[in-house]
């Protein structure tokens, strides 16, 4: 959802969701950052957050021989299916179809080499036969990572919280604003998971 597919208050697109700029602006010590430089820490924010998301696409991440053969199965079936369809339509249909710039023949020979290649693909993917452990949270991470560097860039204090020793919640400034950011950016990941890993890391 980068570069203006967000909508503002107003109903226009924008760079970022407005929650992300109000948590920011939310933060003590925001009053002396000038907007600019609030729009600029909202953009990089926003910018991690989609290349984390890009990254937990199924396009970028691996599978095991079975399901990717069987991946390759299914393409060969909808491209075979969608090129039958098109050898069937008439001719007000394929009219009206190039009307807009729409060329079913080259469509149908697209498909048709597509179906051939998925042919040659199969059982040749190189995939691991099994997988272990969840896929990752690229996004949740990196934006915490990220949004971090921010906090303490902004408050000019240490990105840290508490942790209640009988329920083992996490509180604090950056935790809070940390949860601001995974739900205007719409990450779906633990606060507290995400903020007591990064503090094992450093």
């Amino acid at each position: 959802m980068t570069g203006g597919h967000w909508i503002g208050p107003d109903g226009w697109p924008c760079d970022y969701p407005p929650g992300l700029i109000d948590a920011l602006a939310a933060l003590p010590g925001a009053n002396s950052v000038g907007a600019d430089d609030l729009d600029n820490l909202a953009r990089l924010i926003e910018v991690v957050a989609a290349l984390g998301k890009n990254e937990e696409q199924p396009s970028s991440r691996p599978a095991t021989a079975t399901a990717s053969d069987k991946e390759l199965v299914q393409l060969h079936s909808l491209c075979m299916k969608l090129a039958n369809h098109i050898e069937t339509m008439h001719e007000p249909a394929i009219s009206a179809l190039a009307a807009e710039g729409g060329d079913h023949r080259l469509l149908m020979d697209t498909l048709l080499l597509t179906a051939e290649c998925t042919r040659h693909a199969y059982g040749a993917t190189d995939a691991p036969e099994s997988l272990s452990g969840r896929p990752p949270k690229v996004a949740a991470a990196e934006v915490t990572k990220t949004a971090a560097h921010v906090f303490e860039k902004i408050t000019e204090r240490s990105a840290t919280f508490t942790t209640d020793p009988v329920t083992s919640i996490v509180s604090g400034v950056w935790p809070d604003f940390l949860g601001k950011v995974f739900a205007a950016l719409y990450i779906n990941a633990s606060v507290a998971s995400q903020v007591k890993a990064r503090k094992s890391e450093n």
